[in-house]
Formats: structure tokens, C-alpha cells, sequence
């Protein structure tokens, strides 16, 4: 391997800049999958008996709508819907809108993270591939641990949901367009059940992620130690 950087304390500072990454990456991994993905919605309103209320073809039709809104910016095509709900209402597309900017915020987020993780990596890139098999071993230990944790504590925090999804809102909706009567189109599609049903699967999705690299991560310091038995005994 090509030792591009010798400085210990330089690399140490790249190697948290780059577990500091991965708790970004598995953190918004889920999001990254999920919200543009038209079957997770239909599972979700599946689950909490949207198609009860909304037919399942308009359920289609409203959701290819949103999804369209918040990856491109579209708008979303009105029609009379057979339920005789009313339409999105103005204040309901501007909060979709508004969701649209905190969504590409936290893709931006996670793309420049992973890019970033990648040139750290290559600057960590050392001659002794043992070190450099040790470091990264450390650093995906490291990390899925964190993330573990703050996984099962959000899990248990999950019971107060309610009072986490508002907090939630009043962080970053503060114009506070995002409360919506009953009978209101956004909640009848979008209920919070259905937030929660979306919250637990990307806590899901983000623990088995940190356990594979947790995984990866001990198999690596696993090989490393191995390997350096091995050369110690050789010498």
C-alpha cells in the first residue's frame, strides 16, 4: 500500500473524521432508501389501514405525487378524489415543500459523508497493511458500537413518540405550518402511526447495517492480530 500521509496525529484526526462519517452514513442510509420508494409508502399504508379510507389506486396516484414533489419539486396533480376528501390545501404543499428542503439537506449530508469517508480512507492508506487493517477495524467497531447505543436508546425513547415527532417539528419546521385538521388530506394518507411505522424501520435498517460492520470490523481485528502472530513468530 501507498503511505500517503506519515503524520500519526494527522491520520488519528482523519480516522475520527471518518467514524464521524459513518455515523452519518448509517444514520441516513434508511432515509436515503425509503423516501422515494413507492412500496415502502403502500406497506406502511397497508399496515395502517389507509386503503380503508383512500382507494388504493388514488393512494398510487397522491403518492407518486409527493414522491415526485420532494425528489424533483414537481407538483403535484390535483383531481377529485372518490372518498370525497378535500385536495392538498396551499398550506399542506408548502409544508411538503418545506419537507422537500430538510430531505435534500440530509442526502446532501449523507453523500457528502460518504465521499468524504472514501478520501479519508485513502489518506489512511498506509505501507503496513496491518496498521491500516487495524485502524479500519477500530473505526467500524467504533462506530456500529455508537450507533448501537443511540439506536436502542431512540428505541426506547420510541414510547414517547408522539412528544419526539412534535419536538421534531418545532426544531425544524419553527414557521409552523406542519399541524393539520382531522379529515385533512395529508393525515388521513400520511397518519402518525405512519411516521411511526417509518421511524422503526429505519432504526431497523440502521442497526442491522451497524451490526455488519460491526461484524466486518471484528473480523478485521481478528485477521490482524492473526497476521501479526503469525509475522511475530516468522522473525
Amino acid at each position: 500500500m501507498i503511505e500517503i500521509i506519515r503524520n500519526k496525529s494527522i491520520r488519528k484526526t482523519i480516522a475520527v473524521i471518518s467514524a464521524i462519517c459513518i455515523l452519518i452514513i448509517i444514520f441516513l442510509s434508511p432515509l436515503q432508501a425509503y423516501i422515494y420508494d413507492i412500496e415502502t409508502y403502500m406497506d406502511l399504508y397497508d399496515n395502517n389501514n389507509v386503503f380503508s379510507i383512500i382507494e388504493k389506486d388514488e393512494a398510487v396516484k397522491l403518492t407518486k405525487g409527493i414522491i415526485g414533489l420532494l425528489k424533483n419539486g414537481d407538483n403535484i396533480e390535483e383531481f377529485k378524489l372518490k372518498s370525497k376528501l378535500p385536495f392538498f390545501t396551499l398550506n399542506e404543499i408548502s409544508h411538503l415543500y418545506d419537507v422537500r428542503t430538510l430531505v435534500q439537506k440530509f442526502l446532501t449530508a449523507f453523500y457528502i459523508s460518504t465521499l468524504l469517508f472514501i478520501i479519508c480512507i485513502i489518506l489512511i492508506i498506509q505501507k503496513n497493511y496491518l496498521l491500516f487493517l487495524k485502524n479500519i477495524s477500530y473505526i467500524f467497531i467504533f462506530s456500529s458500537c455508537i450507533v448501537i447505543f443511540i439506536i436502542l436508546l431512540l428505541y426506547f425513547f420510541s414510547n414517547y413518540f408522539i412528544i419526539l415527532f412534535e419536538k421534531f417539528h418545532y426544531i425544524f419546521f419553527p414557521q409552523g405550518n406542519w399541524a393539520f385538521p382531522e379529515g385533512s388530506l395529508l393525515i388521513t394518507l400520511l397518519p402518525l402511526n405512519f411516521f411511526y411505522d417509518f421511524f422503526i424501520k429505519m432504526l431497523i435498517t440502521s442497526l442491522i447495517i451497524s451490526f455488519i460492520l460491526l461484524l466486518l470490523g471484528i473480523v478485521f481485528y481478528i485477521i490482524y492480530r492473526m497476521k501479526k502472530i503469525v509475522k511475530g513468530r516468522s522473525i
